[in-house]
């Protein structure tokens, strides 16, 4: 794979996608997932000056095409260097219209794609900006796929590290889920979420619609555990 990347594949493999033949665009797209999947490529295909033309496919017109265009990113996501390539090409506005989507498969790569960019204090402000917490909030309430939602409260336990987002939480009804979540049958998710209310409760914020409930469920909440490592995928 890497003589492949070092012939200038790449180039050619990124124009593909601008053509409008579907059997060509996942062909194409699975080529790049492929070499995606080595860590020695990630930062080739991101510095590739025609990179951004994958960015268009996350939209979702042609539903096969999504599902791998939105796990290359993802796996792309797990190099922390091609971070900023990916901010600033649009990625995270696309990922998290893709939290949206009815493929089960385009949610859980688009969540932990952003839960890999999350782990970054650098990429903060970027995912805050593209309202990325109303959108993982949202599916908070929406999924019941334990992958999934590792990958939500991961990612807001990133966002929420100095409580910024504790009334977002609030407003939007996801304390009692959080709550519930402590007994999930995933160490990860009931970890996560324990984080996150840990985070909030000490911001004047979160003491809204139903405080009893963290105080009822006070002693999980101290007792967290070593931060797992997440899978994008």
């Amino acid at each position: 794979q890497i003589a492949v990347v070092g012939r200038g594949a790449l180039e050619h493999l990124f124009s593909l996608l601008t053509l409008y033949d579907e059997n060509i665009l996942y062909q194409a797209t699975r080529a790049l997932a492929s070499l995606a999947l080595n860590n020695s490529n990630k930062l080739a295909m991101v510095r590739t000056c025609n990179f951004n033309t994958i960015v268009g496919l996350l939209g979702g017109s042609v539903p096969e095409v999504q599902d791998v265009a939105v796990g290359t990113i993802a796996y792309l996501s797990m190099k922390d260097e091609c971070h900023e390539f990916l901010l600033r090409d649009g990625v995270v506005s696309q990922l998290v219209s893709c939290l949206a989507s009815e493929s089960l498969v385009v949610v859980r790569n688009s969540s932990g794609a952003l839960s890999n960019l999350a782990d970054n204090e650098c990429n903060k402000d970027a995912l805050i900006q593209a309202d990325c917490a109303p959108a993982l909030i949202t599916l908070l309430k929406n999924v019941e796929e334990a992958d999934i939602l590792t990958n939500v409260t991961s990612t807001l336990t990133s966002l929420n590290l100095d409580g910024s987002i504790a009334q977002q939480l609030c407003e939007q009804d996801a304390i009692r889920i959080l709550v519930n979540l402590l007994s999930h049958a995933s160490a990860f998710v009931r970890h996560f979420s324990a984080v996150i209310l840990n985070n909030s409760c000490d911001y004047r914020s979160f003491l809204c619609p139903t405080p009893h409930l963290l105080h009822n469920h006070s002693h999980i909440c101290v007792c967290v555990c070593a931060e797992p490592t997440v899978s994008a995928i």
